[in-house]
């Protein structure tokens, strides 16, 4: 999401992150565990590497608080929990942050997602008139 979504990093930006799964589940290996503590493991690897210091300094800091229900949220979420948090809870900053998400991995996975759930929710059908309220407070 924002600058990273738009292709506008600079030296001083940190990365908005948002780790969606596919499905519930388990996985497949020789001690199946559920997907969501697969994905929340990998997502901790991944904030650690990317925000960890090292004599060259760190690569981006990493920021978590966009993800659904934000810092009380999971750190994942499925797809279906996604589009369920999108249709019951997404606010307003959320559908013009979501202006510039992309996928980092998965494309064509994430365009599932984006034509059910993402784009239905930043492009409303009919003209949402609190929208008009929102942007002049």
């Amino acid at each position: 999401m924002g600058k990273l979504g738009g292709g506008e990093l600079n030296f001083s930006s940190d990365v908005d992150l948002i780790f969606l799964f596919p499905e519930h589940g388990e996985t497949d290996g020789a001690r199946p565990i559920a997907n969501e503590e697969f994905f929340t493991r990998l997502g901790q690897m991944l904030i650690r590497l990317l925000d960890a210091p090292t004599a060259e300094g760190f690569v981006f800091r990493v920021d978590m608080r966009l993800r659904p229900f934000g810092d009380s949220g999971p750190l994942v979420a499925s797809f279906a929990s996604f589009e369920d948090y999108l249709l019951r809870h997404g606010r307003d900053w959320e559908r013009y942050a979501y202006v510039k998400a992309r996928a980092i991995t998965a494309p064509e996975r994430y365009s599932e997602v984006y034509a059910s759930a993402v784009r239905p929710f930043v492009y409303r059908r009919y003209i949402d008139y609190g929208v008009f309220e929102a942007c002049a407070k």
